[in-house]
């Protein structure tokens, strides 16, 4: 999922919904959206500070999920990719160390 650790999550979700407004063009991507209720690729990303994108990415695991993929975003600055990619290897090892769902 695309994720952004960021002090702007308003600016971060409303680009967001203009990077990724292609693929909601996509035939099979529209019909995996309609599945799940989701109006808008944007709707999936991870958006906001450390705690925020942290607890998204542990909702996702507390569903069952077997291994959680997160992508720092492309609709973010370099800053916030690099404090995605921390956030991800802390929970990476936090998650190894518990010998928990594998966080790639």
């Amino acid at each position: 999922m695309p994720a952004s650790v960021t002090a702007d999550p308003e600016g971060a979700r409303a680009y967001a919904f203009q990077y990724l407004g292609g693929n909601a063009r996509n035939p099979s991507y529209q019909s995996a959206l309609e599945r799940e209720g989701i109006s808008h690729p944007a709707d999936l990303a991870l958006v906001g500070d450390e705690e925020t994108v942290a607890a998204g990415i542990r909702r996702y695991l507390d569903a069952g999920a077997t291994d959680v993929r997160v992508s720092p975003a492309a609709f973010a600055t370099d800053e916030e990719r690099l404090r995605t990619w921390r956030l991800v290897g802390e929970l990476a090892r936090d998650a190894a160390s518990h010998a928990s769902t594998p966080l790639t």
